[in-house]
């Protein structure tokens, strides 16, 4: 059994924690860049054993962006696909114009060898195999087609695939590894091919609601700035009801008012971090309007409310 690797920022003092678990993350998996949702709250530990074709790992972090730059993918030359499993809150990812909303006890497919997106909460967790391009693709018909997407597995076997992750890190497999291997690529492989008919059949019915997410969720970040956005003048975009509209956010596990307020509250974060590397003076007033706040005491609140810190003094030492 190969060894494995514990990384962990708690154990850090005197030291950049941001820089060091971006240095983690990029050992474990390949070239990725962090953004924490709270400058002064970085939170990351590690489990990881790698095998000859296939990469397990333990990630439990706090609120961050993690982002697969294409032009790290180019330059890295990655190709593996990634499979995540939440084991403890929901995550978003981003991948070639598809976008999902994954809840613990499910999982999601990306490509490293292009780029991508995951919105990471406070206290996640997940199980995550990286396992080489070319061991997949010539046992699983057309899985480049899924990369980006979910509802893909057969759900009882995706709890028993996390499960044995889990395990292998906490277990000495002595000299056979090589088996272990085999084994769990073997059941990833039956994980994806034992689709039934009849989740197939509720796949298509939730590829519809899943469009119109994409959509909705395209719509939102492009206009989130506008403080008189909202579900009806949304909905009334996509010429469908203020209900159903409420109805595909609630069927991937979150609300329009949560994505609005954390896309708005994310950009301050983005603009605030960025006035005090380059020493502008922070106007909040001013940030809270371009973000979509009606008043900068709404804002204040909402931002304490989310980070625990005032935005005045947020990335503060």
């Amino acid at each position: 059994m190969p060894d494995v690797h514990h990384y962990n920022t708690e154990q850090l003092q005197g030291v950049n924690k941001l820089n060091a678990w971006q240095e983690y993350m990029s050992a474990v998996y390949y070239d990725l860049d962090i953004v924490p949702l709270s400058a002064d709250k970085i939170r990351g530990e590690l489990y990881e054993v790698q095998f000859p074709s296939v990469g397990l790992s333990h990630f439990k972090a706090d609120a961050q962006k993690v982002v697969r730059h294409k032009s790290a993918a180019q330059r890295d030359k990655s190709e593996n696909f990634v499979f995540l499993f939440p084991t403890r809150q929901r995550m978003a990812f981003e991948q070639n114009g598809r976008a999902g909303v994954v809840l613990p006890g499910s999982v999601f497919l990306l490509n490293s060898a292009e780029g991508y997106m995951i919105d990471v909460p406070d206290q996640s967790e997940n199980v995550t195999l990286k396992i080489s391009c070319a061991a997949l693709r010539s046992r699983v018909n057309n899985i480049d087609d899924i990369c980006g997407t979910r509802n893909f597995a057969n759900p009882f076997l995706v709890p028993v695939v996390a499960q044995m992750g889990a395990q292998l890190l906490k277990f000495d497999g002595g000299g056979d590894s090589m088996k272990l291997e085999q084994t769990l690529t073997d059941l990833v492989c039956l994980m994806m091919e034992t689709r039934s008919e009849g989740d197939l059949m509720m796949s298509g019915r939730q590829s519809l609601i899943a469009v119109m997410y994409d959509r909705l969720m395209s719509y939102t970040r492009a206009h989130f700035r506008d403080p008189n956005l909202s579900p009806n003048s949304v909905a009334g975009a996509h010429r469908i009801s203020a209900g159903y509209l409420h109805r595909v956010f609630h069927r991937h596990g979150t609300t329009f008012g949560d994505v609005l307020m954390e896309m708005r509250l994310t950009e301050a974060c983005r603009m605030l971090q960025q006035a005090r590397v380059v020493n502008h003076p922070i106007k909040l007033g001013e940030i809270g309007y371009r973000c979509g706040f009606v008043s900068q005491a709404h804002f204040s609140s909402r931002f304490r409310q989310r980070f625990g810190v005032s935005p005045r003094n947020f990335g503060e030492d």
